[in-house]
């Protein structure tokens, strides 16, 4: 092959051949990687991954969406006491998990988990309808 000879589109064309291989290899190095974390016992498939989800999570990705150091805990039993109150309020039509949340400033998954397991042991909390909960007995 002549460099000599070659033309302006054909440079063009060799460029865009080395960046694309350049992008799959860089794409395989990731694929390598992630596949020697499932030898090492460090990786753990995504819930969506059989079905062909998102891909797992990197290290670096997974460290920057840890909690900040500096937040404290809410004291014990505050989600409690704040869902009682919060519904006792709102009377026999109740509240939404979504407006509990914004209500007590937290997360919906932090009120579902309280309703899937310290709420299902409290009588006084009833499900009223999908995602619904109002209070009925001691409570009221």
């Amino acid at each position: 092959m002549d460099l000599t000879k070659l033309t302006s589109h054909q440079i063009k064309d060799i460029n865009k051949l080395i960046e694309r291989k350049e992008s799959l290899e860089s794409e395989l190095q990731k694929i390598h990687q992630q596949l020697a974390a499932y030898e090492t016992g460090k990786a753990m498939p995504s819930r969506g991954s059989a079905k062909g989800g998102r891909p797992l999570a990197t290290s670096s990705e997974t460290a920057s969406k840890s909690p900040s150091k500096t937040q404290k805990r809410a004291p014990r039993g505050q989600l409690k006491e704040g869902i009682i109150n919060a519904l006792s309020n709102a009377g026999k039509e109740g509240l939404k998990v979504k407006e509990l949340a914004e209500r007590l400033n937290t997360t919906t998954g932090n009120i579902h988990a309280f309703f899937f397991t310290t709420g299902k042991k409290m009588k006084g909390i009833k499900k009223i309808g999908p995602g619904q909960y109002a209070l009925s007995g001691k409570y009221q």
